[in-house]
């Protein structure tokens, strides 16, 4: 699918409503602010210093103060709506005045209860060496100032989480200002957003602010300065982790993730090939699913499913798990145990199957170049559009002759296939020179990178026989069966580096062929909803 299209727009309007505007905009969370470009103009950071200076200070106070009070808060209560930061100078001094005061409340009695800890500590020592008797008095001053602090930070649990979300947005919106340009009376607010949403963005702030203007730049931009957002069907999603650890994309590129969602579980489930094996991690998929149940609420497994990571890999288990029966039904495996109904043995047509995951391979990678001859064709890139027009030709040329030399095709495609072959050639040399033809050779060892496809399903089978047939020569029935299933165990959790092979697959052989790092990810101008006692 390709990238959501994004349009350049600018804001303009009088400086005296430009934080309300941004406070809307970042509630909205649709424009991705950028630094304005205009003749003559350019953006005043220097104007905000001493407010951002102001706003962090207080910052930091609210997060030490949070952060110390922390031990006593029995649950950290965030603000249900977040709040602005007050905009009058007067009622900012108050909010600071307070916070400086309840620093110092909270260091006075955190340092004293720290004191009467190691006193406690002393005394209940000498105590326990029958040496002295403890002292009643340091028990009590320990729990009135415990006491305190409980009070203290229940009185404080809502108002200090709201107040750092305050300062972290405020922070925000003078980042955003900072981007502005100025005249004496307005400011021009400049940034990217989906082009689908530019009529509700400009309706609605000419409802609450009349008289705004938003403008929508015609001027061509480079590709790379344009932000980047996935726009990918609900099944496809998951896949996107895969992109997550590449640069972006540039904007107008193909995108891989609908092919990620067809190939990776397709080239996986053929690793596996058993239907043992996909019907265990279908029911895993599942279990994760319904929220574990069995798992302690609290647990780092609980935590790790539930995060987006976690349930994006979840979801791609399940699609492996179900292709992985498919196949497991097509090959006559239920946990290395050969099924009586009719199928195909991968160990008596080694060279039938090998066949077919290296024509599944170069499949995959004639897609990858017509991934990206049709980005260059889009861009208007002639040379680039010529030279992956010609690895196809010489791509489908070389399978060509290879098939029809082995007589899996006919002969008479043989000399076709010489013919696309050599134009495909032809094309290269004109468009990447001489070293062009260093292609062929890398060509070639990408092709048969896929038979790893092949190799490591036909170790996994053999992994599962050599289970059951030790599990089987043990006399102890119920020993047999525990070494049966400990090598199964270990045989399934295999899973976890056959995934690698696939994935490095789709990185290093089907992306170099049309994938263009280098972009921008869409990151719209919003608010901070939850804590982040780590901000700056």
């Amino acid at each position: 699918m390709p990238h959501i299209p994004m349009k350049r727009v600018y804001i303009v309007d009088s400086i005296d409503r430009q934080d309300q505007i941004l406070h809307e905009l970042q509630k909205l969370e649709l424009l991705h602010v950028d630094k304005a470009q205009i003749d003559g103009f350019s953006p005043q950071a220097e104007r905000f210093s001493d407010e951002e200076r102001r706003v962090r200070d207080l910052l930091s106070r609210a997060q030490k103060a949070l952060e110390q009070l922390a031990p006593w808060i029995t649950e950290i209560v965030e603000a249900p709506a977040v709040q602005p930061l007050p905009t009058s100078s007067e009622a900012l001094n108050a909010v600071e005045e307070e916070m400086a005061l309840l620093n110092e409340k909270i260091k006075e009695l955190v340092d004293k209860h720290s004191e009467l800890q190691r006193r406690k500590t002393a005394w209940d020592e000498l105590k326990s060496r029958n040496w002295w008797p403890s002292d009643p008095r340091v028990h009590e001053q320990l729990e009135h100032t415990e006491s305190l602090l409980r009070e203290l930070a229940e009185a404080y649990r809502t108002r200090l989480p709201a107040l750092v979300l305050a300062c972290e947005n405020r922070l925000l919106r003078i980042q955003a200002a900072a981007q502005c340009v100025y005249t004496r009376y307005a400011f021009v607010l400049s940034g990217w957003m989906p082009g689908s949403e530019l009529e509700r963005l400009r309706s609605l702030l000419q409802a609450q602010f009349p008289g705004v203007l938003l403008l929508e730049s015609r001027l061509p931009w480079p590709r790379r300065e344009i932000p980047v957002s996935l726009q990918n069907p609900k099944w496809a999603q998951p896949y996107e982790l895969f992109l997550s650890s590449l640069q972006v994309s540039v904007y107008g590129s193909a995108d891989p993730t609908v092919w990620l969602g067809i190939f990776f579980p397709i080239f996986l489930a053929l690793m596996i090939g058993d239907l043992g094996y996909g019907l265990v991690l279908v029911l895993l998929a599942v279990w994760a699913r319904t929220g574990l149940p069995g798992v302690k609420k609290q647990g780092a497994l609980r935590r790790m499913v539930e995060s987006p990571r976690g349930r994006s890999v979840t979801v791609i288990s399940s699609h492996v798990g179900v292709l992985a029966m498919l196949f497991g039904m097509a090959f006559g495996k239920f946990f290395g145990i050969i099924m009586p109904w009719p199928h195909f043995d991968r160990m008596e047509h080694l060279e039938a199957y090998l066949v077919f995951v290296v024509t599944l391979g170069a499949a995959h990678l004639v897609l990858g170049f017509l991934l990206g001859a049709f980005s260059a064709a889009r861009w208007g890139e002639q040379r680039v559009l010529v030279e992956k027009l010609g690895m196809i030709a010489l791509l489908v040329g070389l399978v060509l002759v290879a098939k029809s030399f082995y007589d899996i095709l006919p002969k008479e495609l043989h000399t076709p296939g010489i013919i696309l072959a050599g134009l495909g050639l032809l094309a290269l040399l004109g468009a990447k020179g001489f070293f062009a033809t260093l292609e062929v050779f890398k060509l070639i060892a990408n092709v048969l990178s896929y038979g790893r496809i092949m190799a490591l399903g036909l170790v996994s089978m053999v992994l599962a026989k050599v289970a059951n047939d030790t599990g089987g020569l043990i006399e102890d029935v119920i020993v047999g069966i525990l070494i049966a299933l400990l090598l199964h165990i270990i045989n399934f959790a295999l899973i976890g580096l056959k995934s690698l092979h696939s994935a490095r697959l789709h990185y290093v052989e089907f992306f170099s062929k049309f994938y263009q790092p280098g972009g921008r990810r869409y990151e719209p101008f919003g608010l901070r909803r939850h804590l982040s006692l780590k901000s700056a």
